[in-house]
């Protein structure tokens, strides 16, 4: 009687353990080293943000908002040492640095082959170069890959970054002085 509890158990607990969730792995970017606390003199930044040609570019001094129907419209950046400084508090802030890969949902799923995806359209696309002390550092990815955040740390803090700066941009002078856009994508 107490080897067929057993079994019974064994059998039950085995059931238990095969039916619950697999819990993904947690990918941490590779290790790179820290970016400077003070904003080197030649820092700048072209972030381009989608699924429109939006765009910020520090190199140039100017924003471009997409008006979709209407075309494109661009502002000049008056004074970018307050823009340029909190653009690269983000670029530290979400470890830009040690991101290596190129952001895609096609890219990240072979680190994750079991998890279901997704993919939207049109999907926002990312270009984001910067220089630091010399050195040009250059990401690509898709928003689609906001799915795989919270297993992955590259993805996390490059949507990260993306979000916060759009919402950045988006709340400049000069991106509020430009014409609204007409228009949608579908």
């Amino acid at each position: 009687m107490k080897k067929m509890y057993l079994c019974l158990l064994l059998i039950v607990c085995l059931c238990v353990c095969a039916c619950a969730p697999k819990e993904e792995p947690f990918r941490a970017a590779p290790t790179a080293t820290p970016l400077p606390e003070q904003m080197p003199e030649d820092f700048d930044i072209y972030f381009n943000f989608g699924p429109g040609p939006n765009f910020v570019d520090t190199y140039e001094d100017v924003i471009q908002k997409d008006l979709i129907i209407k075309g494109t419209a661009q502002a000049k950046i008056e004074d970018d040492s307050a823009l340029r400084e909190q653009l690269y508090e983000l670029v530290r802030e979400y470890k830009l640095n040690s991101i290596t890969d190129e952001l895609t949902v096609e890219n990240i799923r072979r680190y994750f082959p079991d998890r279901d995806t997704y993919f939207s359209t049109p999907s926002g696309y990312y270009v984001i170069r910067f220089t630091v002390n010399g050195k040009e550092y250059n990401i690509e990815g898709s928003q689609d890959i906001e799915q795989f955040s919270e297993i992955d740390e590259q993805c996390r803090n490059f949507i990260g970054f993306a979000d916060a700066v759009v919402k950045l941009i988006r709340e400049t002078e000069e991106y509020l002085s430009l014409p609204e856009a007409e228009g949608g994508y579908m």
